[in-house]
């Protein structure tokens, strides 16, 4: 009696064989599905999809355990359900093959996870823009799963803002999953045509579909929509093929290597424009003579061409190496007379330091005021022998605690109002006639 499992294999392997003579023969495949998930997590009764990358249409080939997931492939949409607890592994393959295949994991657990919810769910923007998107759900930290298109736009995700910068025309989408493996997909569209019949496009270009040579370079002249002066390319889809930068309203394309290139123009406070640049692998001829023509009459002789220059003669080589010597020599000169003046800088430094340092000590040194009569008036960054004195009587009366350096500074005002005050003068904080005639009747 054959057993149920092996009636359960039996019917399996039948069923396998049908479903891979089912795939759509026409169809054609380009190597494995990229998913942008291959693992997820459920909760019993909870959804979710996954995106097949690129374009690829999918379908199921094999489903190892249906009882814990429904998952069915529509297009480049791949569904799950979770309907037990368990794992189970999906064969998803690409539409035309049975060995071009994806596998995709499926978790059920029994609490529902909670499903990452996008706001917007969906991008729309015209070249150049840009659009912030809220990220919830899940469990609170999240990560770009997979990039999309970079010919299309480009997303950043900063903790739960995801931004999306349009790049160039056409759609794409972009995975944000949790650190639980809950993912969702933000589906993306951007445009480059006007919005209406009346508008015209943000950037214009001299040059439609310009080709320059590799090595050489070419300058389109831009304009915009709002007469912007000021542009900038924001995408270069090849840059091993031509470098593009902008001076202004110039666009220049330097020929790198053979083969093309999008670009993506934008205007300061407008919007943008894409333009297809061809780079040829050879910089371009000239065009051949005509050829004679019809009645055996021979073309006019072409003009014959311009001899280059000559090379470099031994004699002017030997010149340049003898000015090259002259100006050597001058240099070591002038570097002997810098030397020099700065060692007289130097010595005059010290000079004057000198100087300063003795006429500092002569002012400090005085300390008997007993014999120093105030005849001159006295402030705020005076300097001589009467502040030094000033100071001195100042520190035996109790009014002064500074330095007796000679120099009339914030200390010394201070004091001086402090005995003004002491002594009925107005507290001017200088040494006039009034507080001369009491200093000198101390």
């Amino acid at each position: 009696m054959i057993s149920i499992k092996a009636m359960k294999s039996v019917f399996f392997g039948i069923g396998l064989v049908a479903m891979i003579a089912m795939v759509p023969a026409y169809a054609q495949t380009s190597g494995a599905p990229v998913l942008s998930q291959t693992s997820i997590t459920l909760g019993l009764g909870q959804t979710a999809t996954v995106t097949s990358q690129g374009g690829t249409n999918v379908y199921l080939l094999y489903n190892s355990s249906p009882i814990v997931a429904s998952i069915s492939a529509n297009g480049t949409q791949i569904t799950a359900t979770g309907v037990g607890l368990g794992s189970t592994s999906a064969n998803i393959c690409a539409v035309g093959s049975a060995s071009d295949c994806a596998n995709l994991t499926v978790t059920v657990q029994a609490t529902v996870a909670q499903a990452l919810s996008f706001n917007p769910s969906s991008v729309s923007l015209s070249l150049g823009g840009a659009q912030a998107v809220a990220v919830s759900g899940g469990n609170g930290t999240y990560s770009t799963s997979g990039s999309p298109n970079a010919s299309v736009a480009t997303a950043s995700l900063a903790s739960n803002t995801l931004t999306i910068t349009a790049v160039g025309a056409g759609t794409a989408a972009v995975t944000v999953c949790d650190q639980s493996q809950n993912c969702g997909t933000v589906n993306i569209t951007i445009s480059s045509s006007p919005t209406s019949a009346n508008q015209t496009a943000s950037v214009t270009f001299s040059v439609t579909n310009p080709e320059v040579a590799a090595g050489q370079t070419k300058v389109v002249s831009l304009t915009s929509r709002l007469g912007t002066f000021v542009f900038h390319v924001i995408y270069n889809s090849d840059a091993n093929v031509v470098q593009a930068t902008t001076d202004n309203a110039n666009l220049s394309l330097r020929g790198i290597s053979a083969g093309s290139a999008l670009l993506t123009v934008c205007a300061a406070g407008d919007g943008c424009n894409q333009l297809n640049v061809k780079v040829t692998g050879t910089v371009a001829s000239p065009a051949p003579p005509p050829s004679a023509p019809a009645g055996g009459t021979s073309p006019a002789p072409a003009p014959t061409p311009t001899p280059p220059p000559p090379a470099a003669s031994t004699t002017d080589t030997s010149s340049v190496l003898a000015a090259i010597q002259t100006m050597q020599t001058k240099l070591a000169q002038m570097l002997q007379e810098i030397q020099a003046m700065t060692a007289s800088l130097a010595k005059l430094s010290a000079t004057l330091l000198a100087q300063n340092t003795g006429k500092q000590t002569a002012i400090a040194g005085i300390s008997d005021t007993s014999s120093v009569t105030f005849t001159q008036y006295l402030v705020t960054g005076s300097e001589n022998y009467e502040v030094t004195a000033l100071q001195n009587l100042l520190t035996r009366l109790g009014f002064y605690s500074g330095p007796v350096s000679g120099y009339f500074g914030a200390l010394t005002e201070e004091a001086v109002r402090s005995y003004q005050s002491a002594r009925g003068i107005s507290p001017v904080g200088y040494v006039g006639p009034s507080t001369r005639t009491a200093l000198n009747a101390e």
